[in-house]
């Protein structure tokens, strides 16, 4: 790294440097909770089919939740954007609560699939709950939670979260409730040391910066900072009076 002081600055100077390692850690965004009692807490309904329910007696605690129905892709469904850039484990956990949900279906040659819900990330699907497989009873709350690693799945700052109904009817509800999204990492945050080969640089010096970081760091974002100090300009100020004394001195010495 390189700084070249202005032409316009004719006063020493020191540089101070504020190195801020680009490393987010497991705080970023995360973790992330909500009740859906006061609010919706950042969730957005995917159409018709979707909503944030109050004072409902099938909401898995309290009385307000996250209602979906039917299977009509994404009107099915609720979503919310987070930040896992970073992470090397995510988790996400909930709480729900099915009412009129059934499971499959056959006589003869008809089949009619058991109603289901699922998890997307980024439009990959990471959980399918089947009705009477993972759980066969409406009307009881039930927890579930997924634990997601980078190795599998990659985590951007912008990450959509995903829940959808894929019930058979209008009639077959599923509630969500209790939404937890946390992340882990694994990795030691470098601290920024750095040096300058020219910490009191003139105008036009070159000022090279030497990276001593720990844990190797990547990337990295930095604030230059500069100081103006007065010596320089103290002095310069004092040399220009002192010659015009020596100038009103001899102006004085001239005069009879």
């Amino acid at each position: 790294m390189v700084f070249k002081s202005t032409m316009k600055q004719q006063i020493l100077f020191t540089l101070s440097m504020l190195f801020y390692i680009a490393i987010t850690n497991a705080q970023t965004n995360l973790p992330y909770f909500t009740d859906f009692e006061t609010d919706s807490g950042g969730w957005i309904d995917g159409g018709s089919a979707s909503a944030r329910v109050t004072n409902n007696s099938n909401s898995p605690q309290g009385d307000n939740s996250w209602e979906l129905r039917d299977d009509i892709g994404n009107e099915s469904s609720f979503y919310q954007n987070f930040n896992l850039s970073g992470y090397d484990t995510v988790s996400i956990s909930f709480s729900y609560q099915s009412n009129g949900f059934d499971p499959d279906f056959r006589w003869f040659i008809f089949y009619i699939a058991a109603d289901a819900f699922q998890v997307k990330l980024d439009g990959t699907r990471v959980l399918l709950y089947t009705f009477d497989v993972e759980w066969d009873r409406n009307n009881e709350k039930n927890t579930v939670t997924i634990t997601l690693n980078t190795d599998d799945y990659n985590f951007t700052s912008n990450s959509e979260i995903r829940f959808e109904s894929l019930a058979n009817s209008f009639n077959d509800l599923v509630y969500f409730d209790e939404i937890s999204v946390t992340g882990t990492n694994s990795v030691t945050r470098p601290e920024a040391d750095f040096t300058a080969d020219n910490t009191a640089p003139f105008t036009d010096d070159i000022v090279s910066f030497t990276d001593l970081s720990d844990y190797t760091p990547t990337t990295w974002r930095g604030l230059f900072q500069v100081l103006v100090l007065l010596p320089m300009l103290t002095e310069r100020l004092l040399a220009r009076k002192t010659q015009k004394l020596r100038l009103i001195r001899q102006v004085c010495i001239m005069l009879p």
